[in-house]
């Protein structure tokens, strides 16, 4: 069953692993850890090097949660391929059609979505030479048109130029044969860059290259007017999947889809297992009951009777809930939100541009959240390969999931 609202997402792979280390040591293992923690319900992966015989491979590892729909390069040996990623959580891949525009560099797809919708997505992987790339751009417009294909809701992928000079820092202008290209075939589609509409001034990058403090915002997302108006979340995250560029996401929703608002706040089950949180909340109790009998005494007032009691005791209790569940986040986590703000505020300086120490503190900065991502995955990994050593042979909810 497929929900209105959906994350997609778009990370060029920088290729496929080693699949013979095993299911808990390779890069997909990071992938898959990304779709269930991050909820992403399509992931175009680009330069991932895949064939049928690694796609076997992969679902015989990941095939519960990750369905591939993959198209490689008609070459041998080439250094492309792209892919989708389909999160079965989520997607029906009942009815999932295919076409490969351009063999390991474009690839179409149209899946069923909610409501009796579909959603049509073409991932890409362009070449980075400036005559292959402008190139590029006109032949997907000349195939799509040849084979009859809806124009995709969703243009995403490696795009290897940037429309704007304020997307490579340092900051200059792509050659503009690919660029008034890529335009075209834009303007043709009718797609709407969605981070950059929803981040109009901020300076954040999807490729920072590795020992140096060039980087460039190439893997993008472009969506449809009415996708765009119905989005929301549109984000550029590292991740620790080992590749050198970063994950890009949107969540986006049918048109029809129910308005749903920031809601309420609820105290998480596992709060009552806090053994210090339960001592405050008794004392708490304690004196609270003392004061309501208190009142019993007394002439009952607007301020000052069981029910204000009570209210102020639920309050006061969701507020040092709250202040708990900040003291427990893990301190990795709390540790890559630190660098996180850090780098947006580098980023962010109106001198970034031109100041070569902002740069290189910047590219040190990514290195460090880069560092820690790959960290806090290695201890999740740890934590479930012990809980599957723990459960693997006890009949439960969990022995049913994995077997």
């Amino acid at each position: 069953r497929t929900k209105a609202h959906m994350k997609i997402a778009t990370l060029n792979i920088c290729g496929r692993g080693d699949l013979s280390a095993g299911p808990r040591q390779n890069k997909w293992n990071a992938l898959h850890q990304a779709a269930k923690e991050q909820k992403l319900g399509i992931i175009a992966i680009q330069e991932a090097h895949l064939g049928d015989a690694h796609v076997q491979r992969i679902h015989a590892m990941y095939g519960r949660r990750l369905h591939i729909i993959h198209s490689e390069s008609e070459r041998e040996n080439d250094a492309e391929g792209v892919a989708f990623v389909l999160n079965r959580e989520q997607v029906d891949i009942s009815q999932v059609e295919k076409h490969a525009i351009i063999p390991g560099r474009a690839l179409y797809m149209k899946t069923k979505w909610h409501g009796g919708r579909t959603l049509t997505l073409l991932n890409v992987y362009a070449p980075n030479q400036s005559t292959a790339n402008a190139k590029f751009w006109e032949d997907i417009q000349i195939e799509l048109r040849n084979h009859r294909l809806t124009r995709p809701d969703v243009l995403l992928g490696d795009f290897n130029i940037v429309e704007e000079p304020g997307d490579r820092l340092p900051m200059r202008d792509d050659a503009n044969p690919p660029v008034q290209a890529l335009k075209t075939l834009l303007r043709w589609l009718e797609l709407t860059d969605g981070w950059r509409m929803s981040e109009p001034t901020t300076k954040d990058y999807t490729y920072p290259q590795r020992g140096a403090t060039s980087r460039s915002r190439i893997d993008r997302i472009y969506v449809t007017q009415d996708l765009l108006q119905a989005s929301t979340d549109w984000d550029i995250n590292t991740t620790a999947i080992p590749t050198d560029h970063r994950l890009v996401t949107a969540r986006i929703s049918t048109e029809n889809a129910p308005f749903i608002g920031k809601g309420r706040w609820v105290m998480p089950a596992h709060i009552m297992l806090d053994q210090q949180y339960i001592e405050e909340i008794i004392k708490l109790g304690k004196e609270a009951i003392e004061e309501a009998q208190r009142t019993l005494n007394l002439t009952r007032t607007r301020e000052r009777n069981p029910q204000k009691v009570l209210k102020q005791f639920k309050t006061e209790a969701a507020q040092r809930a709250k202040e708990r569940l900040k003291r427990r986040v893990p301190v990795l986590k709390a540790a890559i939100k630190t660098l996180k703000d850090t780098l947006m505020g580098i980023q962010g300086d109106p001198s970034f541009a031109e100041d070569a120490n902002l740069q290189e503190e910047a590219a040190k900065v990514q290195d460090d959240i880069v560092a820690l991502e790959r960290r806090r995955h290695g201890q999740a990994q740890a934590l479930t390969n012990s809980k599957y050593a723990l459960n693997r042979e006890v009949p439960s909810k969990y022995w049913s999931a994995v077997n």
